[in-house]
């Protein structure tokens, strides 16, 4: 075989993304607003369904107007018709939850209530086999396949990244795998303590999509590992604020190394005010965790260091 052929396919085989988030955010998302979601909420769902049909002749992707015309049709008693468009949804939603970088997390969350009311919709039409179906995409959307020694399922609701690391995963995306099931573990340690973290090692470990990569070393790594500065947020911070905050801290760490102590600087005021904002106003564990650091002790006796804690 050409050595550069053989090459070619060692390398890691990785998802294409093709579109740009200008592009996602028009077609899958419609504008902001809409008409037929203020008519559906006031109960006038045959003007809803006008409505939404109007919105998709120009967004016809998009999963919020296919969702609401589908829950439009349901009120009237039209439930045949509305699976199909909640059908549409998971068809366009999930193509994107896996295959577009960044996610949008209300894509998600659209696909969890799109295949829910396509549940109760094949409840009432009678459907059982279809029904069974439907929610089993539920559970493998929603739910890890593991049982702790309660009988608990581990859920991942609400956490994208975990349902993304094992589809992922069972394309032979090892290395975005590993990067997602990174956040997924991010999220729900950020939410637990420490000793219930390894309720969520052991089901990660046992689950059926990651036999694969149980023994590498990254894999080992990412579910042991402690988010960076754990200790200093409260159980249950906002995965977004912590993420803000810590991108701030690191980028302040990134330039401080660099000697550009004005942006530095300017990147650790962002991140102190948004922990102060958001996590805990007074709380001097953030503040002792930055003079500790070993990046800024170069600036330390700087005036417009010790003024950032003032």
């Amino acid at each position: 075989m050409d050595a550069g052929k053989e090459d070619e396919e060692k390398q890691e085989k990785t998802p294409k993304f093709e579109f740009d988030t200008i592009e996602m955010l028009s077609e899958f998302r419609g504008e902001n607003g809409s008409e037929g979601q203020d008519l559906l909420d006031k109960g006038e769902y045959y003007a809803a369904i006008k409505s939404f049909e109007k919105d998709l002749e120009k967004y016809p992707k998009s999963v919020y107007y296919l969702f609401g015309k589908g829950l439009s049709l349901a009120k009237l008693g039209n439930h045949k018709e509305a699976t199909n468009y909640y059908s549409k949804v998971v068809e366009t939603s999930d193509k994107y939850l896996i295959e577009y970088l960044p996610t949008f997390e209300e894509l998600y969350d659209i696909t969890l209530k799109a295949l829910y009311e396509k549940w109760r919709s094949l409840q009432i039409l009678g459907e059982r086999e279809e029904s069974a179906i439907c929610l089993n995409q539920i559970r493998e959307l929603s739910e890890l396949d593991t049982y702790d020694k309660g009988g608990r399922k581990y859920c991942s609701e609400n956490n994208v990244w975990l349902y993304r690391a094992k589809a992922l995963i069972r394309k032979g995306y090892v290395d975005t795998c590993l990067r997602d099931l990174e956040r997924a573990s991010v999220v729900y340690k950020l939410g637990h303590i420490r000793s219930e973290w390894q309720l969520f090692a052991a089901a990660i470990k046992q689950d059926k999509d990651f036999q694969t990569i149980v023994d590498d070393e990254r894999f080992k790594s990412v579910i042991d590992k402690s988010p960076q500065l754990y200790d200093i947020f409260p159980i249950g911070t906002d995965k977004r604020t912590y993420d803000d905050i810590m991108f701030c801290f690191n980028e302040a760490k990134a330039y401080i190394r660099k000697a550009q102590i004005d942006e530095g600087l300017r990147n650790l005021k962002n991140a102190i005010e948004t922990y102060r904002l958001f996590v805990n106003n007074e709380s001097q564990l953030f503040a002792d965790a930055i003079k500790q650091d070993k990046d800024f002790q170069t600036i330390v006796d700087d005036e417009r260091f010790k003024k950032l804690f003032i």
